[in-house]
């Protein structure tokens, strides 16, 4: 065996000296040839430079390309010679490594002595080698596992992406991310194993962010990437959801946490530490790390029934709610305004509010807190320095009506008789809320956070006109309509109700905190005409029907007179 070894050893040592003497002829050919052209400028011949230079380009084109298969027999050598048994794979594959480390080396050495073309040409084939020799070592060999196969793709593609980067080689630092994304894919397939992949895709995507942020021409390289990362993220969620689950949840939860805190991290660089205005890239990244990584986490503590786990992510979730509001307030909005990036980190803090409460509550307790954090959000959004906040507390007041069940109970305008939905009590302190909201003074600002107050005013006028109407319709409804409903009684009731709704919001509407139902008056009357003609003709009785028809009349004729600026 010794002996073996040492014949190997000694092919190996006379391979290297003979690719060395060819790359340096091929070296010398090419500095000869790119030194003709300045003497033929000398010597005045301009067609005859022409001809050089187009022969000199061809002759650099087939060098390279000699080259580089030059390069690839060397790989597929150590292959044959791994095949054949002369070298145990273990042997074969980590010769292989160290063989494309050293080009990667040639690549940097050729670019610091100023042929880029080279240097590319030697890179790239150092990814074409390293790449596939991990799928073999992994699949084929099955000498590296998961975790050493994640390991071994973002070893090899670190040190292309550093040659990349010392030398301003965009097409290999593409080569080489897009081609450690497919290998990344394509082993977390065939090895049936999804989290130790999705963590590398992860730190490809960072990587390339990071270099497209150095270099702003390289800004393409982060898209790939994150798709990458994003599909074994779900592909992760899938797993681990799967009965029986097919990964650990251990690492399934530690992966989809780390992808949602590594790309908020970065945005938070960018934003804040570079003071550069948020992006849709980061935009959409921020939505895709929340949604699938902080979702998936507690997804999946939840199907393990893991309390404590799911618990701990809820309340991770709060703890960055209040650092995404601490942020805004503290650095976005005094350093950099009220602009973009204040409504990106105030509107980031909101989605991860709603979303943590969610996970640390349920039913009426997150109901009342919700409807609390409304209530306190509007109040701080009368402020001229936070009409953001305005926004935020019509959202957590309709969020409140949802978890209450009062905005699923509006589902009864869309019925036509049956059994009368039911209001709990924290649908009755959810519509408090929102009425204790109704009258906040609105923010005498106007900017980008002034025009989403006012939209969070429209939307909490809009959600207290619906559940109001649904509250009155659900109180009276059964005393007029009996229970179960008769459907040409239910028809008229809710007319009533609508006309008188529409009379309401005309007259409320002349106090300047109301204001905004002066925008409804029409909407609720053009609704009652559509339902009177709908679905009151149609199953409704005639004595019935005259009471809607002199309610929606008397309507008509009010609710229109009693808006503002009209006597």
């Amino acid at each position: 065996m010794d002996d073996q070894l040492r014949e190997i050893e000694a092919r190996l040592r006379d391979l290297d000296t003979s690719l060395a003497d060819v790359v340096r002829r091929l070296d010398h050919l090419e500095t000869s040839g790119a030194a003709a052209e300045p003497r033929a400028r000398a010597a005045g011949a301009v067609p005859t430079v022409a001809i050089v230079e187009a022969s000199v380009g061809s002759f650099d084109v087939l060098s390279l390309i000699g080259r580089t298969l030059i390069v690839l027999g060397g790989a597929f050598l150590l292959r044959a010679l791994t095949d054949s048994g002369q070298l145990r794979p273990a042997l074969g594959i980590s010769l292989g490594m160290v063989y494309a480390v050293v080009w990667y080396g040639a690549a940097d050495r050729a670019a610091g002595s100023g042929r880029p073309a080279s240097s590319l040409f030697h890179g790239i084939a150092a990814v074409v080698i390293s790449l596939p020799l991990v799928w073999e070592a992994a699949t084929r060999f099955a000498w590296l596992g998961p975790v050493a196969s994640a390991a071994a793709v973002g070893l090899l593609t670190s040190i292309a992406l550093v040659v990349a980067a010392r030398h301003r080689l965009q097409s290999l630092a593409g080569v080489g991310t897009v081609g450690a994304v497919v290998i990344a894919l394509g082993l977390a397939v065939a090895m049936d194993h999804m989290a130790s992949f999705a963590v590398l895709a992860i730190a490809l995507g960072l990587a390339a962010w990071m270099l497209g942020e150095s270099r702003l021409e390289w800004n393409w390289l982060r898209w790939p990437t994150a798709a990458g990362a994003a599909l074994l993220a779900v592909g992760l969620t899938a797993r681990t959801l799967a009965d029986p689950p097919r990964e650990a949840l251990a690492a399934a939860v530690l992966a989809h946490a780390l992808f949602a805190a590594a790309y908020l991290a970065a945005v938070a660089w960018r934003t804040l530490g570079r003071a550069r205005p948020v992006r849709p890239f980061e935009i959409a990244m921020t939505a895709i790390a929340v949604g699938i990584g902080l979702g998936s986490a507690l997804a999946e503590t939840a199907a393990a029934g893991a309390t404590a786990a799911f618990l701990v992510v809820g309340l991770a979730i709060v703890l960055a709610s209040a650092l995404a509001y601490g942020l805004a307030a503290a650095i976005v909005r005094r350093r950099q305004g009220r602009g973009l990036n204040y409504v990106f980190y105030t509107s980031l803090a909101l989605v991860l509010l709603i979303i943590g409460c969610g996970a640390l509550f349920d039913g009426a307790t997150l109901a009342m807190i919700v409807a609390a954090l409304g209530v306190l959000a509007t109040a701080l959004g009368s402020r001229a320095t936070l009409p953001t906040f305005t926004l935020h507390g019509s959202i957590l007041a309709s969020t409140a009506a949802v978890v209450a069940g009062l905005l699923p109970a509006a589902s009864v305008w869309l019925g036509t008789g049956g059994i009368w939905p039911g209001l709990s009590g924290p649908a009755w302190i959810a519509l408090a809320a929102i009425t204790a909201c109704l009258p906040i003074p609105r923010p005498t600002t106007w900017d980008p956070p002034a025009v989403l107050a006012t939209a969070g005013r429209f939307l909490l006028a809009g959600v207290f006109v619906v559940v109001a109407g649904t509250t009155v319709l659900v109180v009276v409804g059964p005393a007029l309509a009996g229970t179960p409903s008769d459907a040409g009684a239910l028809a008229s009731v809710k007319t009533v109700v609508l006309a008188a709704a529409a009379v309401l919001l005309a007259l409320t509407s002349r106090w300047p905190r109301l204001s905004e139902f002066d925008r409804f008056v029409y909407p609720v009357l053009v609704i009652g005409g559509l339902k009177l003609v709908l679905e009151d003709f149609r199953v409704s009785d005639p004595s019935t029907l005259f009471v809607a028809l002199a309610a929606y009349g008397a309507a008509l004729v009010l609710g229109p007179r009693l808006k503002p600026g009209r006597r």
